[in-house]
């Protein structure tokens, strides 16, 4: 349906609205509204009789602090932005310098504000909802829209847009509403606590720009663990980190035994400290990682190898690592005078996979003296629990083992089974919890591969600790994959409310990213699912590790393929008689997943070809690994 003529639709579905809603000065009106609720968190609030917006003229303002910080402001010019364009009506920006706090008043108050200040019955607490969390009160006239840090209230300003005017971000270049004449405010009482602050993954529909994945709840990621409205989330320091805090290059000895970093060693937690300062005195996100190299290895000199035996393996030397390098930089932050809340995440992979601890499962102890001192003089840290400071430590647990086909939590799934352990373990380590997943199987970049029932049982699991960041390894090392878009949306939507229905997501998505085609897409979609519980059958075995080859004889014929390319034409046809105005921008989203299976079909069964037809698809094939960068 053609964007104006829905907007002529809305406008008049706004007109009845108007007339037939009646009811006193203030409060809700009488109108019955039933509302889905997922997890605990209502899909929709009841409409008020306070007009937000009346035929493109409004009595709002919208209320940022005095000293609002960029995060804060984008907030603010977010919501002023989709309310114009979804009513016609250009609130005004103001800031809360010289306000009194009355409720009469009409304000839509974003962030920590003098008025939000003044409000003694909200309280906004990571504590309670995370530091992502979001809130939105109605309190008489004025809407309090806020979280627990400046990314909590740009996603509370979301949320709000959603329930006003049904906003949704479904890609970077797709975001949904709905057109109003007259908009009235919602009877808010809401706060969510959702998994994860930052979501973040390397899809290729993710490598435009921050503002607009922010809309999705999702992080663009490019390099460095993601960016955000500032830079780095992870401050430049992500992953195999550990010889840009220690050079393997000036300081060999310290990774002479196994080639990994000697943690034990006191003079790799000074250079490591010189290393943390210097990377923590302006740090563009509220992370720094500490990752050692990629291989299975660990530092096997004779002091490793006893600590490691006594305290809970080379996990349990990682967290004091960890730990020393912390308290070394907050008191580099308190002699300074910096008041700035930093986590260093360690990369609990391979050898560092395992929390430290004993057989009963619980965190191993280390013995101290009278003055809280170890025992053991050797050890750089007195703990093996971790740091909850100003500057604290947490673990980025990396599941490489897990099955994709199954819940994390699935009981029998014996693979899952452990990767839950490992994480569960890390939990009574340390409340700052993080991930590094794996979203494909790295071999079948080109293949759709399943992985919503794991994901959002994931997210289920981790709800219940303190998720700082969930990064997806995905199609990095290829430029488009399946689904890729749709990928991240999901992901977005489950890491912020894992309990949405899976089902209803996907749907949402075909119909909204793929229109005309939507029901085509969906179609499509459920026919490569139907593939998958073949495969399934075939080998006996729902287990795909993320390094098992997926195109196995068989598995994909040629028939099977041409069927799923007849579908992709018939939804791009779709498409072009639609007469949509955006009709090229949609029949592209579809045609990407199309080229993938022209490459499919090309590595298998060229021989079908005519040596004239084989010229053409090679032309088509190498044009669309050029434009969509598919090098794997």
């Amino acid at each position: 349906m053609k964007k104006s003529l829905i907007k002529l639709i809305t406008l008049l579905l706004s007109i009845v609205l108007m007339f037939s809603v009646v009811g006193c000065a203030g409060g809700s009106t009488e109108e019955a509204e039933t509302f889905a609720n997922y997890g605990g968190e209502p899909q929709g609030f009841v409409s008020t009789n306070i007009d937000l917006v009346n035929s493109g003229r409004s009595d709002y303002k919208i209320v940022k602090p005095s000293d609002a910080t960029f995060v804060v402001s984008h907030a603010a010019d977010e919501l002023q932005l989709f309310l114009y364009k979804s009513t016609g009506c250009m609130i005004p920006i103001i800031t809360d310098a010289g306000l009194t706090h009355d409720n009469s008043q009409k304000l839509l108050s974003i962030g920590d504000t003098a008025l939000l200040e003044a409000q003694t019955d909200i309280v906004v607490d990571a504590a309670e909802i995370g530091d992502g969390g979001t809130t939105i009160y109605r309190r008489e006239n004025t809407v309090y829209i806020a979280g627990p840090s400046e990314y909590g209230t740009l996603y509370s300003v979301y949320r709000f847009l959603f329930y006003e005017i049904n906003f949704v971000a479904y890609a970077s270049d797709c975001v949904t509403f709905d057109y109003f004449n007259v908009l009235k405010v919602k009877d808010f009482d809401y706060k969510w606590r959702p998994a994860f602050t930052f979501v973040t993954a390397s899809e290729d529909c993710m490598r435009l720009n921050a503002v607009d994945t922010f809309r999705m709840y999702h992080g663009q990621s490019e390099v460095n663990g993601g960016n955000h409205l500032e830079g780095s989330i992870m401050s430049g320091q992500y992953c195999h980190t550990a010889t840009y805090w220690v050079s393997k290059t000036d300081y060999p000895e310290l990774y002479a035994n196994g080639d990994q970093l000697c943690m034990t060693s006191p003079k790799a937690l000074e250079i490591a400290t010189k290393s943390a300062i210097n990377f923590a005195r302006s740090p563009s996100g509220p992370f720094l990682q500490l990752g050692g190299l990629d291989h299975a290895g660990f530092c096997s000199c004779e002091e490793c190898t006893r600590q490691s035996a006594l305290y809970g393996g080379q996990g349990g030397i990682l967290v004091r690592f960890l730990n020393a390098i912390a308290k070394n930089v907050e008191d580099y932050y308190i002699e300074n005078g910096i008041e700035r809340k930093l986590t260093i995440l360690g990369l609990m992979y391979l050898a560092y996979a395992n929390a430290p601890l004993d057989a009963d499962g619980n965190v191993i102890q280390i013995e101290l003296d009278a003055e809280g001192k170890p025992l053991d003089d050797k050890l750089l840290w007195h703990t093996n629990m971790m740091t909850d400071s100003q500057v604290s430590t947490g673990a980025m647990c990396v599941p490489i083992d897990s099955c994709y086909a199954h819940g994390l939590t699935d009981e029998n799934c014996e693979s899952n089974v452990g990767e839950k352990n490992k994480i569960a373990g890390w939990r009574k380590v340390t409340k700052y919890m993080s991930i590094y997943g794996y979203g494909v199987n790295l071999n079948g970049f080109t293949y759709h591969f399943n992985t919503w029932t794991h994901s959002q049982d994931m997210f289920k699991f981790l709800y219940q600790f303190d998720g700082g960041i969930y990064a997806e390894e995905s199609t990095h090392e290829n430029g488009i994959s399946s689904f890729c878009c749709f990928r991240a949306f999901l992901r977005g939507q489950q890491a912020r409310n894992p309990w949405i229905d899976t089902e209803k997501l996907i749907a949402d998505f075909c119909e909204h990213y793929y229109g005309p085609a939507g029901d085509i897409m969906l179609k499509y979609f459920y026919s490569m699912q139907e593939n998958w519980e073949r495969i399934y059958d075939l080998q006996d075995s729902e287990h795909f590790g993320i390094f098992t080859s997926i195109r196995l004889n068989g598995y994909w014929t040629r028939d099977i393929i041409l069927d799923f390319q007849q579908q992709l034409k018939s939804a791009m046809h779709a498409v072009e008689i639609s007469g949509i105005d955006n009709a090229g921008i949609v029949k592209e989203r579809i045609y990407r997943e199309y080229l993938l299976w022209l490459i499919n079909e090309h590595e298998t069964f060229s021989a079908y070809y005519t040596t004239e037809q084989l010229r053409e698809l090679n032309a088509e094939i190498e044009a669309g690994r050029a434009k969509y960068d598919i090098y794997r």
